[in-house]
């Protein structure tokens, strides 16, 4: 049972290296450490690789919290459209600045939603 797990593992990991573009060190390392190699590989490129980023990005919203306002601003010049300006005006809701949280979905409401009675 163990050795159809490990072929399996190996396998997978194989499989995610190629399809990921990893190096291919990875692949010899998956192969000839069997087990081994799957699960050091499975930590240093699978799993961390998640944590890091979202590690990141709540860091990222600890240190600079107009971070997200700021680009969802620049997303919304870039294309304004009626998707953008919701999730901009979400942010300056949990931002708490609700002159503009006012502001952005009155604007949507007249420009969408004009003749929308429900």
């Amino acid at each position: 049972m163990f050795y159809y797990l490990s072929i399996a593992l190996q396998a997978y990991c194989v499989y995610h290296c190629y399809s990921n573009r990893n190096n291919h060190y990875w692949i010899l390392a998956i192969i000839f450490l069997p087990f081994i190699g799957s699960l050091l590989y499975l930590f240093v490129d699978v799993i961390q690789k998640r944590d890091i980023e979202k590690v990141q990005e709540e860091l990222l919203s600890v240190i600079s919290p107009s971070k997200r306002v700021k680009d969802l601003e620049k997303q919304l010049r870039f294309s304004e459209s009626f998707e953008n300006r919701v999730r901009l005006a979400d942010a300056y809701l949990d931002e708490k600045i609700y002159e503009k949280v006012i502001e952005h979905y009155d604007t949507v409401l007249r420009d969408n939603f004009k003749d929308d009675f429900m």
